[in-house]
């Protein structure tokens, strides 16, 4: 544990080192952020309800900062994976005395803990001058932090497991693209799953990609102790199941290598 607990603490120096290019790189959010603080301004003003699926419109500009805080905070683990399949680099990696998978998530954490408080702080100084309201840390907010961790560990799994398709296709930018883009909608990054037609939210609700997003960002907006006992439950699942899977796909991936040579 304390080797990956260093991993951990080595990336998060390296790219403290690069702050400056991650709050430049930050600039984006902001521009997100505002563009969905008009729009949704102009969707309460033009319905003429407070209310949208439970959600009041400050509320939803607070779910949409941490659900954009969330997704744009994520470390390209598929993409890193992919090149050192491609250029036999992995067999370094494999080399050394640690786990790969250990590794791998180790630095998916270390880099994910510093690009997500500046990405936060850039969409919040938006959302904050736009609706003049701010969430207010309560008792709950352990319960977030852990919801949101959990969180983060689900996308790694996703994007694990995108990356170890590598020992058999090399090339993985179109399946990346493709499974991106259904975490991102299914995940309710851009609207709350609350807010599906009911054949698209009973898909959502039985993949992966809402316990990644949707609950961690709704719990943030609004804590309820029955709905975060819920999103435990399955985020638990979803560890288990994609974990697994990662693991499998990681020792059938050993024996190619082994097989192929590197």
């Amino acid at each position: 544990m304390r080797k990956y607990l260093e991993v951990l603490r080595i990336t998060v120096r390296s790219h403290t080192v690069y702050v400056y290019d991650i709050a430049f790189n930050s600039l984006f959010m902001a521009v997100v952020m505002f563009a969905f603080l008009q729009l949704w301004r102009a969707t309460y003003g033009g319905t003429g309800q407070r209310m949208l699926g439970g959600f009041a419109f400050s509320d939803m500009v607070w779910y949409l900062v941490m659900t954009e805080t969330i997704v744009m905070s994520m470390p390209a683990l598929a993409s890193r994976i992919d090149q050192e399949i491609k250029t036999g680099d992995i067999a370094y990696s494999l080399a050394r005395p640690y786990s790969y998978l250990g590794f791998q998530y180790a630095a998916f954490l270390g880099e994910a803990a510093v690009r997500m408080p500046v990405n936060y702080l850039v969409g919040a100084s938006v959302a904050w001058l736009g609706t003049r309201t701010f969430p207010v840390p309560g008792w709950h907010l352990l319960g977030q932090a852990l919801a949101i961790w959990l969180g983060v560990t689900l996308f790694f799994l996703n994007r694990l497991v995108m990356g170890l398709i590598a020992f058999w296709t090399e090339e993985t930018s179109g399946f990346q693209l493709i499974y991106d883009r259904a975490m991102w909608i299914l995940g309710g990054l851009l609207l709350p799953v609350e807010l599906f037609p009911g054949p698209l939210r009973g898909v959502a609700e039985v993949l992966p990609f809402r316990y990644a997003i949707n609950g961690p960002a709704r719990l943030f907006v609004r804590f309820d102790v029955r709905y975060f006992l819920e999103l435990l439950e399955y985020q638990g699942v979803w560890l288990a199941v994609l974990g697994l899977a990662a693991h499998l796909l990681y020792r059938a991936g050993m024996r190619r290598v082994t097989l192929n040579g590197g």
